[in-house]
This record gives C-alpha cells, sequence and structure tokens, in this order.
C-alpha cells in the first residue's frame, strides 16, 4: 500500500501534464513557494555567520521560468561567484584565500589567528556550509501541499 504522500506526489505528476502553464493558481502556489524556501535559505545564511559584507544573503531570490512545457520557480543565489563554494565546498586557492582574508581585515572583521585557521577552510578545500538544499528540504511538504492545492487535489 503506497503512502499518502507518494500517492499525493503521483497525482500531482498526472495533473501537472494537464495543467495551464501560468495560470493565477500556479502562479500563486510557486510564489508561497519561493518566499518560504527563500525566508529558510536567508536564516541558514545568517545562522552559519556567512555574512560579511550581505552579498550572498541579498542575491537570494527566485525569478519563474518557462522552457517548451517545462513551467516552474527557480530559488537560488543569483549573480554571487562564491555562493556555489558556500552551498558544496571545494578547492580553495590561495588567490581566493588572500582576497578573503583582504576583505576582512579591511572590514575590521579579521580576529586574532591566521587566516589558515578559518574554521571553513580545511587544507585548500572550503568547507560546504549549504544554506538552500537545506531550505528546500525543510519544506518538502509544504511544496507538496501548496501544488496539490494549485492543481485542486487537495
Amino acid at each position: 500500500m503506497k503512502s499518502n504522500a507518494k500517492n499525493l506526489v503521483e497525482r500531482i505528476q498526472a495533473r501537472s501534464n494537464k495543467a495551464k502553464i501560468g495560470s493565477p493558481e500556479l502562479n500563486e502556489a510557486f510564489t508561497r513557494i519561493a518566499l518560504r524556501v527563500m525566508y529558510k535559505a536567508k536564516l541558514n545564511v545568517r545562522r552559519y555567520g556567512m555574512i560579511d559584507t550581505g552579498r550572498l544573503v541579498n542575491s537570494i531570490r527566485y525569478e519563474f521560468y518557462r522552457k517548451g512545457r517545462s513551467y516552474g520557480v527557480r530559488i537560488g543565489s543569483f549573480g554571487v561567484p562564491y555562493a556555489s563554494i558556500n552551498e558544496y565546498g571545494g578547492a580553495f586557492t590561495e588567490s581566493m584565500r588572500k582576497a578573503m582574508f583582504a576583505n576582512l581585515k579591511e572590514r575590521g572583521r579579521l580576529g586574532k589567528g591566521s587566516p589558515n585557521k578559518a574554521p571553513t577552510i580545511q587544507g585548500n578545500y572550503w568547507r560546504p556550509r549549504p544554506y538552500l538544499r537545506p531550505a528546500l528540504e525543510s519544506e518538502k511538504d509544504f511544496i507538496v501541499e501548496q501544488l496539490a492545492k494549485a492543481l485542486g487535489l487537495k
């Protein structure tokens, strides 16, 4: 026997093929979903103490997209090149290290200790500090509920 959530997701997928792209109900559901996920992502950025200049937290937004029969909303960090290294981690170059710590020093935020002891840097690797994926994960039930309402399934 299928769980209610799986059954509802299957019904949403079946109904979404017949849904009118750009309908007011879908637009409203996508907007509610996007605002809620954005709020959680911004909270996560603050929780991790990732605010230096505010560029990352201010870059988190949403936009509608349409590609053929595919229609929806994208939520993410737009226009900030270091957003993905914060989300996923990755190689950290010496030039990135110098730029980051020059920025911190200039702003008077470089505390005691060497730049090599920054808690997010391990050797030449930037430790991931995901902010968007956990926000999306925490809102899965809300997303399914909003889409089900917009498609007339609830």
